[in-house]
């Protein structure tokens, strides 16, 4: 389960960066989307609630220690009561930063970079620890991405430096993906128990770089079968195509009218890219026995994920993520196979016969059979085995796998 939310997790703010860049660049090229909404229920309620109780500054309050917390935690390393109660007898000094922060301008912001670094190193030494680069590392890492998140969303929102402070409503967007993110960021270092931040952004820049060259190599295969398919596949595969494009084609029209339903079109968009992105990171996505249970199924979850999502123009990240959770809860609803046919694909073989054996020769000579379409002559030539015997063998598999399915 811990391995599956931390894969989640990542694949998350994969995907949200990726989308972000798009984003970014279609706003550089003029692109007039993405501004800040004005007119969302849910913030408005909350947005009315805390300015009518002029509750403004214990929002900021919280969310700025929140935010310290966090820095200050995968900063020192620690994830504990008394880091928390650190952080909460130093929130007079830190609103006191806060305040002078936005006296002097634009250079205020250093003041971030000043006292958050000085407080854990503060915290270090009086827990009697040594400052090491870790600690350093730790803190440029985190506040790299502090900094390129709120800047990439000020860019997206058609915000800037010197109209920040435009009130409860504005700020409360502009710092919501940002949040979101710095919350996930914080759950993964300390999910993976290891001590350096920059390890856990390499593990994450491995997995992504050996998936890209593990797609290529997959596409590589894939283009050098095709040309070797027989007569009888490539009729096959002329006449599935182009009726998979159409049920395609179709089920894009069927999402798009509910979005239309909804008045959520950008959220549907944001959601199908996340959800297809991922569509096979965390296995096979869910197929019913009945391709209407399929559409059914797949036009509920799209009616409901378009109502309880945030406007784009709220929040880029929620719609992301709930695309990325479509990915991974599907891949849960996921039936194995248990029949073996003539023309299978070879990972799907591989999936299907491990569940019953492990011996690799009996495997080799199943392959042999239902992938490479081989007779049992020349299987039992190969292997050096009677007819008879590569039969009985191919039969037991089928026996199991039949045993499994009841």
């Amino acid at each position: 389960m811990k391995k599956n939310i931390d894969k989640l997790f990542y694949e998350s703010i994969h995907t949200y960066y990726f989308l972000l860049l798009i984003v970014v660049i279609i706003k550089l090229l003029g692109g007039n989307y993405f501004d800040i909404v004005q007119n969302n229920d849910t913030i408005n309620i909350i947005n009315n609630f805390i300015t009518n109780w002029k509750l403004e500054n214990v929002w900021y309050a919280i969310t700025l220690y929140v935010n310290v917390y966090i820095i200050i935690a995968i900063t020192c390393k620690e994830n504990s009561k008394q880091i928390k109660k650190f952080c909460l007898i130093s929130l007079p000094f830190i609103i006191a930063f806060q305040y002078i922060k936005g006296v002097i301008g634009l250079l205020g912001f250093i003041t971030d970079l000043f006292y958050i670094l000085v407080l854990s190193l503060i915290y270090i030494k009086t827990k009697h620890k040594h400052i090491d680069k870790i600690n350093i590392s730790n803190y440029i890492i985190i506040m790299v991405i502090n900094f390129v998140t709120q800047m990439i969303s000020m860019i997206m929102r058609g915000q800037n430096l010197s109209n920040v402070d435009n009130g409860f409503y504005i700020n409360t967007i502009l710092s919501l993906d940002y949040f979101l993110i710095l919350i996930i960021v914080y759950k993964l270092y300390f999910m993976k128990g290891v001590e350096n931040l920059c390890q856990v952004v390499v593990s994450y820049g491995s997995l992504k770089l050996t998936s890209l060259k593990n797609s290529l190599r997959d596409l590589h295969v894939k283009s050098q079968n095709k040309t070797e398919l027989s007569k009888e596949d490539k009729i096959t595969y002329m006449i599935y195509m182009p009726l998979y494009l159409l049920w395609n084609l179709f089920t894009m029209l069927i999402i798009a009218l509910i979005a239309m339903l909804n008045n959520a079109m950008e959220e549907a968009i944001f959601i199908t890219i996340a959800f297809w992105i991922n569509k096979r990171v965390f296995g096979k996505p869910f197929h019913f026995k009945s391709v209407g249970m399929c559409f059914c199924f797949s036009s509920l979850v799209y009616y409901i994920l378009t109502r309880i999502t945030f406007h784009i123009e709220t929040s880029l990240f929620i719609p992301i993520f709930l695309g990325v959770s479509l990915s991974y809860v599907t891949s849960n609803f996921i039936k194995k196979n248990y029949k073996l046919y003539k023309g299978m694909s070879l990972d799907l073989f591989n999936e299907t016969i491990r569940q019953v054996t492990c011996d690799e020769l009996i495997i080799k000579m199943c392959k042999e059979y239902y992938c490479d379409r081989l007779n049992d002559v020349k299987i039992a030539s190969i292997n050096g085995y009677s007819i008879d015997s590569v039969r009985k063998k191919r039969q037991k598999i089928n026996r199991e796998l039949r045993n499994l399915e009841k």
